[in-house]
């Protein structure tokens, strides 16, 4: 088919851009319209509003943040008091009915520690030689204490050489996390599975200590799938915003 192009039709009386308008059901001045006016235009961005509320939220934030430190500081205080006269640490709010999940008072009020890192390391390099690791100042070598006591046997020796001892982080921490269990500096371990025999043992360089009511703390665990969570913010409804400001009770002085 033969393309007649604008020309032939104009030579017909037939103006190309009316007929295409006409077939749309589009007069030239509707075209115009459509062009002057377009999609509706989105309503500009109320750019003060938007930092007013930034910055409202900021400042309500090192509010809340002060708040929540006053009181779970108080909490604490009272939790630490509590577990002195109670033989439980975990306690489970609820708010209308709904438990929010646990409230669990970390650590023991009292916690076995390394007071001695050299006499503990002597200790574990007897008892469990393969849990820590000897050198000398002067490198690694094969036989440290052989090559210590060969030094320290010559006269002309330019250095007195020692032994170093390093006990391996992780048996570190499983020793004091058995010591923990019960409080006790007596390690307790099966020393054969095959017999079940059980070995104790008195641990040197470790002692009880008290732990300072400072160094507690406690943990929320929200039961989300319950619901928990949503009545823990539920609490606040109807408080107002006194509620996240901090309190004059917990003012130094007051």
């Amino acid at each position: 088919m033969a393309d007649l192009g604008d020309t032939f039709m104009t030579a017909l009386g037939i103006d190309p851009v009316d007929t295409f308008l006409g077939a749309l059901g589009l007069d030239e001045d509707d075209q115009a319209d459509g062009e002057q006016q377009g999609d509706t235009a989105p309503e500009p961005y109320d750019l003060d509003a938007g930092l007013k509320e930034e910055a409202a939220l900021s400042a309500w934030k090192r509010r809340v943040d002060a708040r929540y430190k006053q009181v779970r500081e108080r909490n604490r205080r009272a939790l630490v008091v509590l577990e002195r006269t109670a033989a439980g640490r975990t306690y489970t709010p609820a708010v209308d009915g709904v438990k929010i999940g646990t409230v669990t008072l970390k650590g023991k009020s009292r916690a076995v520690v390394v007071k001695d890192p050299a006499v503990f390391a002597r200790w574990v390099a007897v008892n469990f030689p393969s849990e820590c690791a000897l050198s000398v100042d002067l490198g690694t070598v094969d036989d440290p204490v052989g090559l210590v006591d060969w030094i320290n046997t010559r006269p002309d020796a330019p250095v007195v050489a020692a032994i170093t001892r390093e006990v391996r982080a992780a048996f570190r921490t499983k020793v004091l996390g058995s010591l923990n269990d019960s409080v006790t500096t007596t390690l307790t371990w099966n020393a054969d599975k095959t017999t079940g025999e059980v070995r104790t043992l008195d641990v040197a360089g470790v002692e009880v200590v008290d732990v300072p009511e400072d160094d507690r703390v406690h943990q929320i665990a929200f039961d989300k799938k319950h619901g928990g969570e949503d009545a823990a913010a539920a609490y606040f409804e109807g408080r107002g915003l006194d509620a996240l400001t901090p309190g004059a009770e917990d003012t130094p002085g007051a």
